[in-house]
């Protein structure tokens, strides 16, 4: 019964060893050291970008909440997120398809007491009484001036039905220095 237990502890030792010095591994035997991709130093990093895309999402919104054909009407405005072009040259897809989640969950704020709301979708029929809607479509831009870089979104609302621009607009240029 004693030599049961002891090589029942042992065993157990064992495994507990063997399963830890897996867990320490940081090297991964899968991933080729060649094929790892690294950050070209013109991107923006993804702390900062973070940062960038909360900053446009708030200019954004003021500025359409501001603009005339808002102020000036009595109808509420619901904004449909239709085109999003990434224009930088430097911003990866995974890293623009994160900027564009990012605007739509910061614009799409359902307790906002603003006349505008943003939307995914077109509402129904039954959600657009006295609603005017126009579709967003959003240009991502960059200009590079030596070691910094100015980017900017670009934007337009437009009448879904006559497919008319209603308002232009652009962010401010956010500068952003390159490593």
């Amino acid at each position: 019964m004693r030599r049961t237990k002891s090589c029942g502890r042992a065993l157990c030792t064992f495994m507990a060893v063997i399963t830890l010095s897996a867990c320490a591994s940081t090297d991964s035997m899968d991933e080729d050291p060649k094929e790892q991709t690294t950050r070209d130093p013109n991107q923006i990093h993804p702390v900062v970008f973070k940062q960038f895309t909360d900053e446009v999402a708030e200019e954004l919104k003021t500025q359409i909440n501001e603009a005339p054909l808002v102020t000036d009407s009595e109808n509420s405005f619901v904004i449909v997120f239709e085109q999003f072009i990434n224009k930088t040259e430097t911003i990866p897809l995974n890293d623009f398809e994160y900027f564009t989640k990012r605007l739509r969950t910061d614009l799409d704020d359902p307790f906002s007491k603003n006349k505008v709301t943003f939307a995914d979708k077109m509402p129904t029929s039954v959600q657009i009484k006295d609603t005017t809607i126009y579709s967003l479509n959003c240009e991502l831009s960059r200009t590079r001036y030596v070691k910094t870089n100015l980017y900017f979104l670009k934007y337009q609302l437009v009448d879904p039905q006559t497919k008319e621009t209603v308002f232009t607009g652009q962010t401010i240029n956010q500068k952003i220095n390159t490593r």
